[in-house]
């Protein structure tokens, strides 16, 4: 992977994460935050494991 794709992965997850919060919240902040916490971590992991 380039840098470039790394960027482009980071903004998207950026979206993905900030689209699945404002979404959340507006159900239920605690369990929103969880959420969206729960399904990033595994991203920046996977993206840390490659470089």
């Amino acid at each position: 992977m380039t840098k470039k794709d790394i960027a482009a992965l980071k903004v998207l997850h950026m979206v993905a994460v900030a689209t699945l919060v404002i979404t959340a919240l507006n159900q239920s902040p605690i369990t929103g935050v969880l959420t969206a916490i729960a399904k990033g971590v595994p991203i920046v992991l996977e993206n840390e494991r490659k470089r």
